[in-house]
């Protein structure tokens, strides 16, 4: 605001002096923005850096559909239609 104040456009300027005044005021904001636009964009950049992360870490997480058993691997499910068979399949893995 300081050099925004030094170029302000006063009643009695000539034509001359309120052009150059405008024109460095609006270098003024130029430079600004030029500043600006690039620390909003690393601000938010730097303020997503957590969740990605912890996304990229757990991304298996996010991706799996069944998980039942602790491997982590999806199970197979078997139907068993009957209890004669279901003795049976018992049977087999003792």
């Amino acid at each position: 605001m300081l050099f925004l104040n030094a170029v302000n456009v006063q009643k009695d300027d000539s034509k001359l002096s309120k052009v150059i005044k405008f024109i460095v005021s609006s270098l003024i904001y130029i430079a600004a923005t030029v500043v600006l636009i690039p620390c909003i964009v690393l601000n938010l950049i730097i303020s997503l850096m957590p969740g990605l992360i912890f996304y990229y870490i757990n991304k298996d997480m996010f991706s799996q559909k069944d998980i039942e058993n602790s491997q982590g691997q999806p199970v197979n499910k078997v139907e068993i239609s009957n209890d004669k068979e279901y003795n049976e399949r018992v049977e087999k893995r003792s």
